[in-house]
């Protein structure tokens, strides 16, 4: 029996002591800790029928006695007191704005000399220190210098710069060119009904232009699929798995224009060289080119753009005069000895000129590239003007190229253009067409390299790839390693394909099917995952179910087709994703690296020193705007940059208009958080305005975070900014 003398009183319930930041935070924040626990604590009642504690002047029972000093304990701990055992804190590396010295009297001593629990880690060096609360203090300058910084991106990005025409020729070079890579392929599976299958391609491309405007409309910023699926998907590796689908598509855009090119060039006279060297010259002209800064191209792109459709439609009038002239005998003949024994042979000869000739409307699926410098509300139109273009190149083109052509004439001829030119005028229109087909598949290469390298940098600065990858040169301000980069890769993909132009052919179609396909998911999951995220067009799901079914029948026709052309791509996809994985994984990998050298004596230097780079990786903070208190919420938030993000440093920052406004549950919970998160420094900041992209630009130059590196929870529809405005913050949350 316990006396209650015996008992110690518990000590009255202080207010929460303040703390002030280490000399490493910036001046402007101050900061303050408080206990984790209200001031209110429940004792479970005992069960019916035995003595209640009440006011009447029994003493308290042996367990209520225990409970008030277990109470007492877990809310009276020294000013700044880490909540680690004393003795422990050699083992930690602990943040400058953390590190304090304990006191000999720290209550996790439990005073025999046994040493508290540690905090949950696994090896004591993955612990990062516990974080603090601050206030950040911004002036009204800070504020609008930061507008006028935004403003100005925006205007070096072209926010809003590119009108109708514009547009459509920047993407519009590749789909106008595409006949001259995807005629041979086509005529080689689908013979005579080649514009049957080509016309149906184009009309396909219906099911995508909705999805594709309600995701642009959605967020417009630059990167495709991989931008797509990194805000909308809650796995960072989905996104990665875009990229690399959206990057082949580059590569290989870029190396089957350079060998068609070449193809063209080498019909003109005898070349010193072998096509296939020719190719490689071809791409490191581009390559060259891109280096010596010339990077604004929509306007020569337009203009090679009007230049091509004019020889386009010059050839065809040429064509339709001898047609005209020599009547249908030709294409009669083509017919007859074209056709199949029976329908369903027709139809699978249609059929799989279908999954083919997608490759006449490449470049359709690069328009999200540039969607934020298109204005407001032209996206839908430059869409369908490309559908348009198409469908009034490829169809009736590759008609007249029958009615011109015999069979064996068309077969296997990588330069059938050329040779339609030709029959339909003579030298000169075939001179014209060569010069035709060298500027606008050169045009195709240079937006490949512009489009890799815009995606190159962004997953640089997303710590996906390594961030060396963005040096400028000095005086053209190229990304120079970017390019080198994208440039090896397209090398390497044309030397493995053993520089087979028709192999190439095959993979780009599976290629740029397979970009196509991940339109209709990202739309799915975006809609999943961000019901609240305005989209205009809003796809229904129906269509978007449709979409996905048929890119998943145009794919496996492809597979069935040519099975070799599976191969090529799942080499190629596998080894650049393996490479990327390892990349945005290094912090991980580098743990697996020193686990392997701490096993013997003589490597554990070297494991020291891989713990020093992994916990350099994992310095660098993230910020994560919050509105509330919500704790699976901000659960939700934290678990997010856990899995996805190679840090160790959290900071969440809430926007507040007035105290009033504040979350009374904000501070506890994410104490709560910091708690069960030990490998993460949990800090939680506030900062007085409205959430606004001036203010995310502030409040990411005071802390020293990228943008890119600065997430939000989903704007609804009556946020009064748009996904743009707020450049490359990423949404995190439903």
């Amino acid at each position: 029996m316990v006396l209650q003398d015996d008992v110690e009183a518990p000590a009255p319930m202080d207010s929460p002591p303040i703390e002030t930041p280490s000399a490493a935070a910036p001046a402007t924040i101050r900061g303050r800790r408080s206990s984790i626990l209200t001031n209110q604590a429940a004792v479970i009642p005992p069960p019916q029928g035995q003595r209640q504690r009440t006011t009447s002047g029994y003493a308290p029972s042996y367990a209520e006695s225990q409970f008030d000093t277990i109470i007492r304990r877990q809310r009276i701990r020294p000013q700044g007191a880490l909540k680690i055992p004393a003795g422990h804190e050699k083992l930690f590396r602990i943040p400058s704005n953390s590190a304090r010295e304990q006191q000999d009297s720290s209550p996790h001593s439990n005073g025999s000399g046994e040493e508290e629990h540690l905090p949950h880690v696994i090896h004591p060096w993955e612990f990062s220190g516990w974080g603090c609360m601050a206030h950040l203090e911004s002036t009204s300058e800070e504020f609008d210098l930061a507008e006028k910084r935004r403003l100005e991106e925006e205007r070096k990005r072209g926010v809003g710069a590119m009108g109708r025409w514009m547009a459509t020729g920047v993407a519009g070079v590749a789909v106008a060119g595409s006949p001259f890579y995807a005629f041979p392929p086509v005529v080689a599976v689908a013979g005579v009904y080649s514009p049957i299958s080509l016309l149906i391609a184009g009309l396909l491309l219906s099911f995508w232009r909705p999805i594709m405007s309600g995701l642009a409309s959605a967020l417009t910023t630059s990167g495709a699929n991989y931008v797509y699926l990194l805000n909308g998907s809650t796995s960072k590796q989905l996104a990665v798995f875009g990229a690399v689908v959206t990057l082949l598509d580059d590569c290989l855009t870029s190396v089957v224009s350079a060998g068609t090119a070449s193809s063209y060039l080498s019909q003109q006279g005898h070349l010193p060289f072998d096509d296939k060297w020719l190719t490689v010259m071809i791409l490191v002209a581009m390559a060259a080119l891109s280096l010596s800064g010339i990077r604004q191209v929509a306007g020569a792109t337009c203009a090679i753009l009007v230049f091509h459709l004019l020889c386009m439609f010059s050839m065809f009038v040429a064509g339709c005069v001898y047609w005209v002239k020599h009547g249908n005998e030709t294409l009669r003949t083509n017919w007859v000895e074209g056709q199949l024994g029976n329908a369903s042979a027709v139809a699978k000869s249609i059929f799989q000129g279908v999954c083919i000739a997608f490759l006449g409307s490449t470049g359709f699926e690069t328009t999200p590239d540039y969607a934020s410098q298109i204005r407001s509300g032209l996206y839908p139109s430059i869409l369908r003007n490309l559908q348009l273009i198409a469908l009034s190149v490829n169809a009736p083109i590759m008609l007249l190229t029958y009615a011109l052509l015999p069979s064996r004439e068309i077969v296997d001829n990588a330069s059938v253009l050329n040779s339609v030119a030709e029959r339909a005028a003579g030298v000169p229109l075939r001179v014209l067409m060569t010069v035709d087909a060298g500027l606008i598949l050169c045009a195709g290469i240079f937006t490949g390299i512009l489009s890799a390298d815009a995606l190159i940098d962004r997953m640089a600065v997303d710590r996906i790839l390594p961030s060396i990858l963005r040096f400028r040169m000095p005086v053209t301000h190229a990304p120079a390693l970017s390019t080198s980069f994208f440039f090896t890769l397209c090398l390497v993909i044309f030397g493995s394909s053993g520089a087979n132009l028709s192999v190439l052919s095959g993979v780009f179609a599976f290629t740029y099917l397979f970009s196509l396909f991940l339109f209709p998911i990202s739309s799915l999951v975006l809609s999943y995952n961000r019901p609240r995220l305005p989209r205009t067009p809003t796809p229904s799901l129906l269509l978007t179910l449709l979409t996905i079914a048929l890119s998943i029948v145009l794919i496996v026709g492809n597979s069935v087709l040519a099975p070799l052309t599976i191969g090529y791509f799942a080499i190629y996809l596998i080894v650049v994703y393996a490479t990327f994985w390892a990349f945005s994984r290094r912090a991980r990998c580098a743990k697996v690296a020193w686990w392997v050298l701490d096993r013997w004596k003589w490597t554990k230097g070297l494991a020291g020193r891989i713990v020093e780079t992994m916990l350099k990786m994992k310095g660098r903070a993230v910020v994560v705007f919050v509105e509330t208190d919500e704790v699976g919420i901000l659960f939700e938030r934290l678990q997010y940059v856990r899995e996805n993000e190679e840090t160790s440093c959290v900071k969440l920052v809430h926007c507040y208009r007035s105290i009033e406004n504040i979350p009374s549950e904000l501070e506890a919970n994410f104490k709560i958080l910091d708690e069960a998160l030990p490998s993460i420094t949990v800090d939680l900041i506030f900062v007085q305005g409205n959430f606004s992209p001036s203010l995310v630009n502030v409040v990411a130059d005071r802390l020293g975070v990228s943008r890119q590196l600065c997430f939000m929870g989903c704007p609804g529809s009556s946020f009064p900014y748009t996904t743009d405005d707020f450049a490359d913050v990423r949404i995190i949350g439903a």
